[in-house]
């Protein structure tokens, strides 16, 4: 698992073309980091409130910021600038809507090395395209194995012992419709919101390993439509070897959770055995998952009441 940062020189190579970002002064901007998706709007800091500055982030000034800067005195242009940048490194400004700030920002900027941009983009694109950047290039991230699907729109994390069967379950899988996101190795990011998402990796993408069969190009095989490049993780099924003098809940009503990067990921357990149709089960499991949360899995909850009313 890993904790990341992004520098300013590199927001900027990466997104120069794409956000239109046009740097407005020269400064070493390559140990300059950022370690926060959220962008922030200097607003209330211009005017001399910084009790709840978030100063680690990229701070944007928009027509607000900018226009009441303007307004303001050459001199108490300097001492506003002055008295954020004595105080707390921010790692750069941008300015949205074309605009341009007068020339005492500017300098005061240069003097504590914060680098400037401007962008033609509004305050409300940019913010939202910026915060997608960042948080797709600092999320947490592990690797972990196991197989990852989408099935009935559910994103489902198959996990097992190595040989009981997992790939060999996402392919039938492949075979009834649904796709294949990755088999092996996926990477998981938390996004904001404690939403994970599984990805290939980047060795061997699209690739199966089949006991017997070697390795087969999904996309070769089955096109375009049975990949995904990324999806949710909603859904953890684990595939365990069926043990008799092990107690299975066959109601199904246990609640049980995998805790993936903090988050705690509903999990089903299916007890494998020669004769069980795996895939089949695995998609039933995504389907009583998207009943329960729309509200509409009631049955379980009606079967437990009656067995524990009647004494079965």
């Amino acid at each position: 698992m890993s904790t990341k940062s992004i520098t300013v020189s590199n927001i900027y190579l990466d997104n120069k073309n794409k956000l239109d970002l046009v740097k407005l002064i020269d400064v070493d901007d390559k140990n300059l980091e950022v370690k926060k998706s959220d962008v922030n709007r200097l607003g209330l800091a211009l005017a001399g409130f910084l009790d709840y500055f978030a100063y680690d982030r990229i701070q944007v000034l928009g027509n607000t910021e900018i226009f009441y800067f303007n307004k303001l005195s050459s001199l108490k242009k300097i001492e506003v600038i002055e008295n954020i940048l004595k105080k707390f490194s921010v790692p750069c400004f941008v300015i949205t809507n074309g605009l341009f700030p007068d020339i005492e920002f500017l300098e005061v900027s240069k003097k504590y090395n914060i680098p400037c941009f401007r962008t033609s983009f509004s305050t409300s694109h940019f913010i939202k395209e910026m915060n997608a950047y960042i948080e797709e290039k600092i999320s947490r991230e592990i690797s972990i194995h196991g197989v990852l699907v989408e099935v009935y729109g559910t994103g489902v994390f198959i996990k097992g012992e190595s040989g009981i069967g997992k790939s060999e379950c996402a392919l039938d899988l492949l075979y009834k419709g649904h796709q294949l996101i990755c088999d092996d190795l996926i990477k998981i990011k938390k996004k904001s919101g404690g939403i994970l998402v599984g990805y290939a990796s980047n060795v061997m993408p699209y690739y199966m390993e089949i006991r017997g069969l070697g390795i087969i190009n999904v996309k070769d095989f089955f096109g375009f439509k049975q990949i995904l490049d990324k999806t949710s993780i909603d859904l953890v099924v684990e595939l365990k070897i069926y043990d008799k003098n092990e107690s299975i809940n066959r109601l199904g009503n246990d609640k049980c959770f995998e805790n993936i990067l903090n988050v705690e990921i509903p999990k089903t357990i299916i007890p494998v055995k020669v004769g069980r149709n795996l895939s089949g089960l695995v998609e039933i499991a995504a389907m009583k998952h998207r009943a329960i949360k729309q509200g509409v899995y009631k049955s379980i909850d009606m079967l437990t009441k009656f067995i524990k009313r009647e004494n079965i």
